[in-house]
């Protein structure tokens, strides 16, 4: 079949009542690959899923070759170098943009959850198990608040927007860059552009706070331009 000879991860859930989170996955994932769209290539591949015969959820996923921020920021204790942190934020602002688009917020960013692949400059954004589809239209609101990535308003209870998961990838901005998790202080010497560009995300409330994952693609785009000039690939050594 097309999974002959690739590498393949089986994620099952330690506890029976947590096995809609890994349904919540499942559902999203096939949302995300049937809608075709090329962003595709930053998403986890989803094989198949089970039930274990004690009611267990299971997923077969394809394996991801790379290494997740926290290990990267582990091996990158200063932080990775802004030209760098530009093109992971293009990859994870086109994934994100792709997912709102079709109506799937992630619910859950943090560095564990992005996984960079030097070799290509490809970006993963993965475990989808506190996304939400259509949450306006289902009336679900967050599934957990994770502690320094999540935006204010998860813990007040407010409406899932696209803005929220914007915040969370702003907070992981801080980190690749250097600063300290759950912190909003870019460290010096990055360049004011890219600081005005993540304080965006980062505005407390959420109709203050950028508001499309595509709107702030092509804005990274302009900030690029701006300090680097034309684009050029240059290896990422981790």
């Amino acid at each position: 079949g097309a999974w002959a000879g690739r590498e393949l991860v089986v994620k099952v859930v330690d506890d029976v009542a947590d096995s809609d989170l890994l349904l919540d996955e499942v559902a999203a994932l096939e949302k995300l690959h049937g809608a075709g769209g090329p962003q595709r290539r930053h998403l986890p591949g989803l094989v198949d899923h089970f039930r274990g015969p004690d009611g267990r959820a299971g997923v077969l996923l394809e394996r991801l070759e790379g290494l997740d921020l926290v290990e990267v920021r582990r091996r990158l204790p200063g932080g990775i170098a802004p030209r760098h942190v530009v093109w992971m934020l293009r990859r994870l602002l086109a994934a994100l943009g792709y997912a709102h688009g079709v109506g799937v917020l992630h619910g859950g960013i943090e560095p564990a959850h992005i996984v960079v692949r030097p070799r290509d400059h490809n970006v993963f954004l993965i475990d989808w198990s506190y996304s939400l589809i259509e949450p306006a239209r289902s009336g679900r609101g967050f599934k957990v608040e994770i502690p320094r990535y999540s935006a204010p308003e998860v813990g007040q209870r407010g409406a899932p927007t696209p803005a929220s998961d914007l915040f969370s990838l702003g907070r992981c901005a801080v980190v690749m860059l250097g600063g300290e998790p759950g912190g909003d202080v870019v460290p010096a010497g990055v360049g004011d552009p890219l600081v005005r560009f993540v304080r965006h995300l980062l505005r407390p409330g959420p109709r203050q706070r950028a508001q499309s994952a595509w709107e702030m693609f092509d804005e990274l785009s302009r900030v690029r331009r701006q300090m680097f000039g034309p684009h050029v690939f240059e290896p990422f050594v981790v």
